[in-house]
């Protein structure tokens, strides 16, 4: 159903009720975040262009829903089940840190967009689908998103608005991505973070680095400073998770490459999830000051050591305890590295290397759950919390979707064989008249020919390609 039939439907009338209650909350202090966002949202379906994906006109009746869906209390409610629901898959803003009433209007609306779509109420699904677009253009044609602005220029009030204006689009394209239809996905990869990659080669991946964590004492140690760092290096790595993501789910090469990936890797998860600055500060010496402990590693660096033979207990021991969110990314970019290799031409590339990271990454994944990796750099928190939790009010602790890592890596080593296959350089199968190919652990990795299909469909909607391997992989014995 499009956001016009929503518009139109009976049961997303306003009623009475609804607009008896906004009386009540013109005294909150998010009554005027609630006026702004609404402000904008008109604004942009005002001004839309021939060519917008807001699909209606303003009108009395549509200002009164904007103005009941994004309500205080309905900002405090679907931030919380954004928190709770969200989160934990995207763990980019501070949250103890986190005010909605200094929030820019396009992060927490983009927010409120996805808290809603984890809502047990069908209603805020509905709802949310109405504002979908209206939000992403807002989004887009935010002055700090998509204005021209020299950072070395500008302030450092500069560089934070244009992360979270960063961040609200990356929120969006989310939402957007898995709540609209397909045209709104679409849209989503081919043009909006194509953008979203641009802003972040203008912010900088090299600038996403902490500075001396090592050195700090309690005098010189800023939590303000290292909260917004540690923004930007998580907000940009997940720039980059998506851009995997596009590849693995809809066979789109990746825009971005591994060798620019200049950010450090992110803090422990109990630094980040500190509720103080003393907690903070405190967790930070304990793991700066660890044996294991390395200054300054980038996610491009941390991936080029995967390639040693043989890797040393030291190294896998830090990457081991170095988080699943580390662990993911460097996935990620294994899987980039492999998608690349399989669509360059000529076919004779050295996959030794690739062979020696996929092994070295399935090694330090595994050696997570041995005792010296255990807890991570000796981190404890006082309160008990881990990332087992799932439910009560820690739970946005709770680890995301990056303990499923472990099956990016499958899906590498699965391309991985493919490309050894279309090299002829696994065992064939005698007396048979198919392609039919062994691979190095001695499954059958069936016919080539369906494996790498001589046409693929890029930029695939239907996610036919992962479906394939998905099908492919049941059979297979890792």
């Amino acid at each position: 159903m499009s956001g016009r039939d929503w518009v139109t439907s009976p049961e997303l009338e306003i009623s009475p009720n609804d607009q008896s209650n906004q009386s009540q909350w013109y005294s909150d202090p998010l009554a005027l975040k609630t006026n702004e966002i609404v402000s904008r949202i008109k604004e942009a379906v005002e001004r839309k262009p021939r060519n917008s994906v807001i699909p209606f006109d303003w009108s009395s009746l549509l200002e009164s829903m904007c103005v009941s869906f994004f309500s205080p209390p309905n900002i405090r409610r679907l931030v919380d089940l954004f928190w709770s629901g969200w989160y934990p898959h995207w763990p980019v803003i501070h949250k103890p840190s986190f005010d909605p009433s200094v929030t820019p209007v396009t992060l927490l609306a983009s927010m409120m967009l996805i808290g809603a779509c984890t809502s047990s109420d069908i209603s805020d699904h509905n709802n949310a689908k109405i504002w979908g677009n209206s939000v992403e253009e807002m989004v887009f044609s935010d002055e700090y998103f998509c204005g021209d602005i020299t950072l070395s220029a500008q302030p450092p009030y500069t560089t934070r608005r244009r992360l979270q204006a960063l961040q609200a689009a990356h929120a969006i394209c989310l939402y957007q991505y898995f709540e609209g239809d397909d045209v709104s996905k679409r849209r989503v990869r081919t043009y909006r973070y194509g953008a979203e990659v641009v802003m972040a080669r203008e912010l900088g991946f090299s600038s996403a680095k902490h500075n001396n964590l090592d050195a700090l004492t309690r005098s010189t140690f800023s939590w303000r400073s290292y909260i917004e760092k540690e923004e930007m290096i998580r907000t940009l790595l997940y720039i980059f998770i998506l851009d995997s993501g596009f590849a693995i789910s809809n066979n789109q090469p990746p825009r971005i490459v591994v060798r620019e990936l200049d950010m450090e890797l992110v803090c422990p998860e109990l630094c980040f999830q500190a509720t103080s600055e003393e907690e903070c500060f405190r967790h930070i010496k304990a793991w700066t000051s660890n044996r294991l402990w390395r200054k300054n590693i980038t996610v491009s660096s941390a991936v080029e050591s995967f390639q040693q033979i043989p890797m040393g207990i030291d190294a896998q021991d830090f990457f081991s305890q170095s988080g699943i969110l580390n662990l993911s990314v460097i996935a990620a970019a294994l899987h980039s590295i492999t998608f690349h290799i399989r669509l360059s031409l000529g076919g004779c590339h050295d996959l030794e290397p690739l062979r020696t990271m996929l092994t070295n990454w399935k090694a330090v994944w595994n050696n997570r759950a041995l005792p010296r990796n255990t807890p991570p750099f000796g981190l404890t928190s006082p309160d008990g919390v881990t990332g087992a939790i799932e439910h009560g009010p820690d739970d946005w602790r709770r680890d995301g979707y990056m303990k499923h890592a472990p099956e990016i890596w499958l899906l590498s080593k699965k391309l991985l064989w493919c490309i050894e296959a279309s090299n002829k350089r696994p065992i064939m199968q005698t007396g048979s008249s198919a392609f039919e190919v062994i691979s190095p652990n001695g499954s059958l990795l069936g016919d080539v020919a369906s494996e790498l299909p001589a046409q693929e469909k890029f930029d695939d909607t239907r996610m036919s390609q992962l479906t394939h391997l998905l099908t492919s992989l049941e059979t297979i014995q890792i």
